[in-house]
Parts: C-alpha cells; structure tokens; sequence
C-alpha cells in the first residue's frame, strides 16, 4: 500500500538505519498513537533525513506501506514463543519504505492516508452493529512490484473493515477479485491470544494490519485478470 503520513520523530537506530514516528489518530476514545519504523534505500537517505530532522520535528512522508514481521519473545526466558505447529510466534511493526519527505507543522491529528489496489482474500458475512449499522471484514493482499533481486513481488495481507452502504458494496465481490482502495486509514489491531501465554501467566498479545476503508472503487472487470500480473510491473507514481 502507498501512504503518506505526518508524524513526529522519536528516535534513531544508526545501526539498523530506521527511525521511529509516531502519529496521532482519531479513535472512539480520543486520539490513538500509531508508531511507524521508517525504513530508506540506502545508507546515504537514512544519514540525510538524520541530518535534516531533530527529535520531536514534525515530518510527512510519502512511501510504500510495510509490515516488518518480529517473534514475540517471552517475557521471563527471553526466549521466541511457539505456537501449536512449533513455528516461532511472530507480532507485526508498522514500517514505511520512505520515497519522499519533507518538514510541517503537525495539527491536533495527523494524516495517515493509505490507497493501493488489493484484492480478496478473505470475506465474512455482512453483519450489522448493536445500532443497526451494516459492517463487513475481510482479509485483502497487495502484491507490491518486483524489486530487481527478487524473482518475484511480495504481498503483504491486511485485515480490512467498513461501514454502511460502502461494507454493502463490497459484499458483492467474491475471493480472488480485487478493487481500489482510494482511501484507508492503517492501525495495528491487537487481540489477546487463547491458547499460549507467557510462561508468568500474562496473555500474549498479537498485532495485525488493519485497513478502516473511508472510499473505495471498483475496477471494470477487465481489470480483474491483467496479462501482466501487478508484481511483474514498475512502481506507479504516487499521486499526492
């Protein structure tokens, strides 16, 4: 997903040339902090944004959405956690492949802007809240574009809600077809965990991607199945 963000800087890790942002949004009880790992190209992008910003500066940046995947570790052992197929249990960060950046003045709230084409492929049943407000979830991947060491792209899943007559829409599409997302505010969603704890007893907690989808598009259905598949094809301008 592309996104462009505004934030303030927290910190800088020289050795692993990401910095720390964290943006503010709204959230039923007041606005939510989001933390964003900003990840650069190269050795000199990461030393110029160093050089440019001071801790606490407000910066928006436009980039490629990311989830950079870490094993949760045990809070007494310090130890990776397995789950029940033995696998290390993993938590996603909110990381951002930095294109372009710039200083401003941040507002109240931040802008926390996503868009990308995705498409299905996971869809539960339309449902409707206690107040009578259709919703519907779904699980949707966005296959970012070849990189030139990669045999082929990556994709990324989130987890994707809306609301009223736009979840009621999107009903109509089935697994495998895929639409435009023109806007969606990015969270980590973090659920408890039923079946592993900490080994002190304290519940482990997992984070995931989600997508609150504001507008959206469909793509005429010649779209739906291109003779050049999205991870084949070069980076589209962000247009911001």
């Amino acid at each position: 997903m592309k996104i462009l963000l505004t934030g303030s800087v927290q910190s800088f890790a020289d050795k692993k040339g990401t910095v720390v942002l964290e943006a503010l949004r709204k959230a039923k009880d007041g606005p939510a902090v989001e933390t964003f790992y900003l990840k650069f190209h190269s050795d000199e992008s990461y030393q110029a944004f160093k050089g440019r910003y001071a801790l606490g500066d407000g910066v928006q940046v436009i980039g490629l959405l990311r989830q950079v995947p870490v094993p949760i570790v045990d809070r007494v052992t310090k130890k990776p956690i397995q789950g029940s197929n033995g696998r290390d249990l993993r938590n996603s960060l909110l990381a951002v492949e930095v294109k372009e950046h710039k200083a401003v003045q941040r507002d109240e709230l931040d802008t926390l802007y996503a868009h990308g084409i995705v498409s299905i492929v996971e869809k539960r049943e339309l449902a409707k809240s206690a107040s009578g407000l259709s919703y519907l979830k779904a699980r949707v991947a966005y296959n970012h574009y070849k990189r030139p060491d990669e045999e082929q792209g990556q994709a990324d899943f989130y987890n994707l809600v809306c609301f009223g007559g736009q979840a009621e829409s999107l009903d109509n599409l089935e697994k495998g077809q895929r639409f435009v997302i023109d806007y969606a505010v990015p969270s980590l969603d973090s659920y408890d965990m039923r079946d592993v704890a900490h080994s002190d007893g304290t519940p482990i907690s997992r984070n995931g991607l989600e997508l609150l989808v504001r507008e959206f598009s469909f793509l005429p259905r010649s779209a739906q199945s291109p003779d050049v598949p999205m991870s084949a094809r070069a980076p589209e301008e962000i247009p911001f």
